[in-house]
């Protein structure tokens, strides 16, 4: 998963085709369920060979306060995929966790002891190095937060050994934790930077784009980090615009002013595959659609009613 904006940057950095097409790899052609994110992309101009400084992504979400702990919107978790770093992530393709920040792990017999090893000399945008007490500073602060306390209640403690080790001891045993530590509402926040600016000190991650600027509900733009512990991308800078029309969108794509349009409209994803100067990528979503039912009131409380809807629903 490294992350959806690697997708984008795979797809979209690369100029000089006749129409400033991008390849598509071959990963992205499945087909896409009514729930799926599609991205449609554009790459305009240059010569063979020559790398966009810049991609512009444009979606029709509001762009709002980058902290994972408190906004959960896609348009956000891309930028969070960005700034910040997680303890674990996900490979779409051999579809297995591994270690972001963690250099190593190991799991006591019983299931309840997680013991942790960070990569060391990962560095904050602000310069300052992440330690394990980062990681326990970002999973308390979460045991707060309306949006993630309910994944870190299996939480029982967490535990700084040292700079770079740290232990988690869990309520009781999980196949889910590794999908909890990997998801971006835990990106690892800098405890300095939170304490020294409070609210401006959370989007101070340590990730491979650091935030340049921010107008909430308009635009923001993201800038490579040099510093990264990981591989740099090769793209230097990232701006996502909010476009709320979704044919405005379309059309900023058709003439070059954006580069990615997130989520086009399902009536002109034809148009869009058709259409020789774009390339559509679908690829499977994430978003779980549910309907909640109330057990206290009629005719929810009766349990054959539940099931005979359960029943209904494929």
């Amino acid at each position: 998963m490294k992350k959806l904006i690697s997708l984008l940057l795979c797809a979209f950095i690369m100029l000089g085709f006749a129409y400033g097409c991008a390849q598509k790899p071959a990963d992205e052609t499945q087909t896409a369920s009514p729930t799926d994110t599609t991205t449609t992309g554009q790459t305009t101009g240059g010569q063979s060979g020559t790398l966009k400084k810049q991609i512009v992504v444009a979606s029709n979400a509001i762009i709002g306060k980058l902290d994972p702990q408190s906004n959960n919107t896609m348009v956000c978790k891309t930028v969070y995929y960005s700034i910040f770093s997680t303890l674990f992530d996900y490979n779409t393709t051999t579809k297995e966790f591994y270690g972001d920040l963690v250099a190593d792990y190991t799991v006591d017999p019983t299931g309840l002891v997680w013991t942790m090893k960070l990569h060391e000399g990962v560095k904050f945008h602000d310069g300052s190095p992440l330690t394990a007490k980062d990681v326990k500073f970002t999973f308390e602060r979460a045991k707060n937060s309306s949006f993630q306390s309910s994944k870190v209640a299996i939480i029982k403690e967490t535990k700084v050994v040292d700079d770079y080790n740290l232990e988690m001891v869990l309520n009781s045993p999980s196949q889910e934790f590794l999908e909890v530590l990997a998801d971006p509402g835990m990106s690892i926040l800098s405890e300095a930077a939170i304490t020294a600016k409070g609210d401006e000190g959370v989007s101070v991650g340590s990730g491979a784009f650091y935030l340049e600027e921010l107008v909430p509900e308009d635009y923001c733009t993201i800038n490579r980090f040099d510093d990264y512990f990981g591989e740099l991308p090769k793209t230097e800078s990232i701006k996502f615009r909010k476009i709320a029309e979704n044919s405005a969108r379309v059309i900023a794509l058709q003439t070059g002013e954006i580069d990615v349009c997130l989520n086009p409209s399902s009536i002109d994803l034809p148009h869009i595959a058709q259409d020789k100067n774009l390339q559509l990528i679908q690829t499977r979503g994430s978003r779980m659609i549910y309907w909640a039912l109330n057990q206290t009131v009629a005719p929810f409380d009766n349990p054959m009613v539940r099931k005979a809807v359960a029943q209904a629903i494929n």
